[in-house]
C-alpha cells in the first residue's frame, strides 16, 4: 500500500457494547441537581476521550463523570418543559453515551417531582437522649422509600402520612442546642425551607 492510500483514511474502532443495570437515585426535585450513579458494565471508551462521556435525562444531555468501567455519575438538569406545573411528577428517560453521539438507556426511568417544603414542626423540643415523633408539616411530600427528615446533619427515616405531613423521630444528640429540620423525598435532596427546632 503506498503512502497515499494511508494519509487518505482514518481510524474506526469497534467497542464492547456497554449496558446499565441501575441508576442510584430514581426520583429527585424538578430544578435538577441530583447527583446519580449508573452502573453497569463496559462504561469506559478506549477510543473515545473522557470528554465525550454524557448523561441524557429525557431530551436534556449533561456532562457524565467516568467512575469506573463499571460506573458514572452524573448531575440530573432541571426539567424545562411546562408540564411540570400541572402535574405532581413527571417521568424521563435515563441514558448513557460514551462517545457523545449514541446512547444506552437504563430499563428505569427518572421521576422528576416537586421539591419538598417545610413550613413547621411539633413538637419543637427534646431530650438530648432524642425519642421524641416530630410531626412535619409543609408541601409536595411523596410516599416512597427514600422520604426522610434531616435533624441538622443527622438523617433519619421518615413516616409518610400525607403530602402535607411527614412523622420523624428526632435522633440523640451530643450537646443541647438548635437544628434545622429538612426533609427529603429520595433520602438525597433535602428542601430549602426549613423548620428550626
Amino acid at each position: 500500500m503506498c503512502s497515499s492510500d494511508l494519509s487518505n483514511s482514518v481510524h474506526f474502532t469497534y467497542e464492547k457494547q456497554p449496558s446499565i443495570s441501575s441508576i442510584s437515585v430514581a426520583a429527585g426535585p424538578t430544578g435538577g441537581g441530583t447527583n446519580i450513579t449508573i452502573r453497569g458494565s463496559d462504561l469506559l471508551s478506549v477510543a473515545s476521550p473522557a470528554s465525550s462521556l454524557r448523561c441524557k435525562f429525557g431530551l436534556q444531555t449533561v456532562v457524565a463523570t467516568h467512575i469506573s468501567d463499571k460506573a458514572v455519575t452524573c448531575l440530573t438538569p432541571a426539567l424545562t418543559i411546562d408540564a411540570h406545573a400541572e402535574i405532581a411528577t413527571y417521568s424521563v428517560a435515563v441514558g448513557v453515551s460514551l462517545n457523545g453521539f449514541q446512547f444506552i438507556y437504563a430499563a428505569e426511568q427518572f421521576e422528576y417531582q416537586a421539591p419538598p417544603t417545610v413550613a413547621g414542626a411539633s413538637p419543637r423540643v427534646d431530650v438530648l437522649t432524642g425519642g421524641a415523633v416530630v410531626t412535619v408539616s409543609g408541601a409536595s411530600f411523596v410516599n416512597g422509600p427514600g422520604v426522610s427528615c434531616k435533624f441538622g446533619v443527622v438523617a433519619v427515616n421518615a413516616s409518610f402520612a400525607s403530602a402535607n405531613r411527614v412523622l420523624c423521630t428526632a435522633p440523640a444528640v451530643l450537646a443541647t442546642g438548635t437544628v434545622l429540620v429538612t426533609v427529603s423525598n429520595n433520602g438525597v435532596d433535602y428542601s430549602d425551607r426549613k423548620s428550626v427546632v
